[in-house]
């Protein structure tokens, strides 16, 4: 395709934005909502298929994903994409996607841990999350917002949840008592720097975390 065609000039032909965007810019049918956008990628996963090997270590995964994707969909997620070892995830409610993330992380929390030859391994999760306008064809997202939740699903270590401090402050009270402000961080292809903002799951002396049910799950 040339560059010509990529930017919707076709002869003396122009498709004007607003066309481009209700066509999706390649025949797509393409509309612009707000959503919730979730990306759940399973910690250490490369160490995984070391100690493991290739087909023990991708079907761990495989039942690491699927707890995950039954998990937000007991919350109202919809699985969008796998994309290895790693789920993307749509919700309707900022909300929603909180208790999502928070449910995911107890019930990989409550799984047993891995038998390998170096000795037991436990999987983790490694959550992040942002609302915001996205254009939504019927099959995919994309925009902005998807692209700050895969920032912060990267600034997550094991066993967190990482959101911003935009998407935080559209959660209720009682959720917006279960994070806790990081820092600001600079972020690929902004300007500004984010301010980064850790939701809270564990029960500990000196934190509250978001009620619940109890997400367990067996493998």
């Amino acid at each position: 395709m040339s560059v010509a065609s990529q930017l919707g000039l076709t002869g003396d032909r122009v498709v004007s934005p607003a066309r481009q965007l209700r066509q999706g810019g390649f025949g797509r049918e393409m509309t612009e909502q707000g959503i919730g956008i979730l990306f759940s990628h399973v910690a250490g996963s490369p160490h995984l298929y070391e100690v493991l090997g290739d087909r023990a270590a991708l079907a761990a995964v495989e039942r690491c994903l699927d707890l995950a994707s039954r998990t937000a969909a007991a919350c109202g997620g919809t699985v969008i994409r796998t994309i290895g070892d790693e789920l993307m995830i749509r919700f309707a409610e900022a909300g929603a996607m909180c208790e999502a993330a928070v449910a995911m992380q107890r019930s990989m929390a409550a799984c047993p841990p891995l038998s390998t030859p170096q000795g037991e391994l436990k999987l983790r999760l490694r959550i992040g999350f942002e609302f915001g306008p996205v254009l939504v064809t019927s099959a995919d997202v994309f925009g902005t917002t998807v692209n700050m939740a895969a920032r912060m699903v990267g600034f997550a270590r094991a066993g967190q949840i990482i959101t911003t401090g935009a998407c935080a402050a559209l959660l209720s009270p009682v959720h917006g008592a279960c994070t806790r402000s990081l820092d600001r961080f600079p972020v690929k292809g902004l300007s500004e720097e984010v301010q980064i903002v850790e939701v809270l799951w564990q029960q500990t002396q000196d934190t509250t975390i978001i009620p619940g049910l109890d997400h367990r799950a067996a493998w």
